[in-house]
């Protein structure tokens, strides 16, 4: 594919159009997705702990579900499914409960509640 002055132009254009869409779209996102709520809240906060965690457990349940004789998509569905119930699990029952565990996982230390 040569690079002439046509194909630059039709290119340009694209990337112009690429970009006023993508305006667009987070203009529109930025107006009507501003809310928050309880549960935006709770996984706002587990969103780093689950990035830390998400790697090691996929790779340590892929190496086992990976030498089952099932179909790749079962393989594939069982790694998303058990991961994800996984890492929640160690979040809600470790991370999220333990003020040092909080603060390793780069989260704010527990705030003592005052009555």
């Amino acid at each position: 594919m040569g690079y002439n002055l046509p194909n630059l132009l039709q290119l340009g254009i694209k990337s112009l159009a690429t970009l006023c869409w993508l305006i667009v779209l987070l203009g529109f996102s930025q107006r009507t997705l501003n809310f928050s709520n309880r549960f935006l809240e709770y996984v706002s906060e587990a969103v780093l702990p689950f990035y830390i965690l998400h790697q090691t457990i996929i790779i340590i349940l892929g190496y086992y579900i990976v030498q089952m004789d099932f179909s790749l998509i079962i393989k594939y569905i069982f790694i998303n499914i058990f991961s994800f119930v996984l890492i929640v699990a160690i979040y809600e029952t470790a991370v999220r409960r333990f003020g040092l565990l909080r603060v390793l996982f780069g989260m704010r230390s527990m705030q003592k509640k005052i009555y």
